[in-house]
């Protein structure tokens, strides 16, 4: 009965690849009941080595986590805010895979199939929305999933440019797209009179566009620079093409400048392999901040490198205040289902460290490498779902029903509230275009300098933010640097 009703709803081919997923098992993660729950589809950990599996820890992974479960419980505590109604979560980790994406969010809107089928109406057990996925790449791949559910997502991180088209309608994000940052990154290059560059990508839809982008400015500014090598990495061999490449960029001494559109593994395994061929002598400019402490001599290696990335909000100190307050036994209490990996990560930091009180300063660190750029962007997504519902209360009555349950609120109608959600957040007034994209008045970029410190016996990576680069100036002075670049 279940795929007889599949069928009916969705394309044969997207038939095929859900409901061959539907009886695998997906593994809960944070988790608390409310009124109303969101669902998240977040990254945790990087992509394993093998096929499927999930690798290490990402830390970053858990900042956005936690800021998920700060922002809606912030909504809860609002008197003013759906009043009466408590936000609960269904947090799940996809570790940066498609298919298994593609498994979670069936698992968590699967009770929306049945009642759409049905009747159109959406119980108060059901996922209401996703915020998520957190890569572009995911977000392409459960597009489908979501217009053929009518379900809503909000991804705070997913930023390739192609998302903007009609086919990801029901698609929003609360982080800007990558229209600019190509600009930004050849301004960067003419400002410093490099000519001979080179540009890495991952072959998606985050790293084609984003290479493709600054060949475009290279065009357009009459090859004002060179871009010399361009080229991309597959996902199925991505190991044996990432070795290629840097034994390329080895080989080609005159390359100084390399320009990375990668993230999560891609990029680990590229500076993996950057370490083992041990090349030295290039400045990196990266779409992303990109840190992982496991990669050896990491903090060496981007030294000096240059990061292109949405601008900080100095608005979201409520939250790094909340980071801070954490301890071993809160952190463990919020994630039970990661803390044994949290736990080493603390324990082999303070087998190596020669501080008095080493579990203590190990924890602290920890809690300070749960840095995200896109922090504020979560709080945001939940703010706007928490709005929009807001907004579909004030708007339904319904007679006979407890207020604060709405059983039987009707499904399709939360894209339309999302369009017309308005508020101000932490990174500015939040309200959607047409495309679901953020309305960005004038876009900005940080220009943040990695430099390279040492505390103690260990080394770390220090991100300055040496710069800003804003749409709409005269194109000598978008580019404007305040302090002096530490080069490697």
């Amino acid at each position: 009965m279940l795929r007889m009703d599949c069928y009916k709803l969705l394309s044969s081919s997207f038939f095929n690849l859900l409901c061959l997923t539907v009886f695998s098992g997906v593994v809960q993660g944070p988790y608390k009941h409310g009124d109303i729950i969101l669902g998240g589809l977040l990254r945790v950990h990087l992509r394993g080595d093998s096929e499927n599996k999930c690798g290490e820890l990402d830390v970053r992974g858990l900042s956005r986590v936690l800021a998920m479960i700060f922002a809606i419980e912030k909504v809860n505590n609002d008197s003013n805010l759906l009043p009466n109604i408590s936000l609960g979560y269904d947090i799940r980790d996809y570790c940066e895979i498609a298919l298994k994406a593609t498994r979670i969010s069936y698992d968590l809107i699967k009770d929306n199939l049945l009642t759409n089928i049905k009747q159109g109406k959406l119980g108060s057990r059901s996922i209401t929305a996703l915020i998520g996925p957190d890569d572009s790449s995911t977000a392409v791949v459960i597009a489908g999933l979501l217009q053929a559910l009518n379900i809503s997502a909000i991804s705070p991180t997913a930023t390739s440019t192609e998302l903007s088209a009609y086919a990801y309608q029901y698609l929003y994000r609360t982080a800007p797209s990558d229209a600019f940052k190509g600009k930004a990154m050849a301004d960067i290059i003419e400002y410093f009179k490099w000519s001979y560059v080179a540009a890495v990508g991952q072959d998606d839809t985050y790293g084609r566009n984003g290479v493709w982008s600054v060949l475009r400015e290279a065009d357009a500014r009459n090859n004002s620079f060179c871009l010399a090598m361009t080229t991309f990495i597959p996902e199925d061999r991505r190991i044996l093409s990432i070795r290629k490449i840097v034994t390329t960029l080895s080989r080609r001494e005159n390359i100084r400048i390399v320009i990375l559109w990668l993230y999560g593994s891609f990029a680990k395994h590229f500076f993996d392999e950057v370490y083992r061929q041990n090349l030295t002598g290039r400045v990196w400019i990266l779409s992303d901040v990109l840190v992982f402490d496991s990669i050896l001599g990491f903090s060496s290696i981007l030294d000096g490198s240059i990061v292109v990335k949405p601008q900080s909000f100095s608005a979201d100190t409520e939250f790094e205040k909340h980071k801070v307050e954490l301890h071993n036994t809160t952190l463990n209490q919020i994630f039970p289902e990661w803390w044994e990996e949290i736990k080493t990560l603390i324990t082999d930091c303070s087998n190596s460290n020669g501080n008095p009180n080493p579990m203590e300063h190990c924890f602290q660190g920890f809690i300070q490498r749960m840095q995200s750029s896109y922090a504020s962007y979560v709080i945001d997504a939940v703010y706007s779902m928490a709005h929009a519902l807001n907004i579909l209360f004030e708007n339904t009555t319904v007679k006979g029903i407890d207020y604060k349950l709405k059983p039987t609120m009707d499904i399709n109608v939360m894209k339309s509230v999302l369009s017309r959600v308005s508020f101000v957040g932490l990174t500015g007034n939040v309200s959607f275009d047409k495309d679901g994209d953020i309305v960005v008045k004038q876009m900005a970029y940080d220009i943040v300098n990695l430099q390279q410190v040492e505390e103690g016996h260990t080394k770390r990576l220090r991100q300055v933010v040496v710069g800003k680069w804003k749409e709409n100036e005269l194109h000598v002075k978008r580019l404007h640097f305040s302090q002096y670049i530490h080069w490697n």
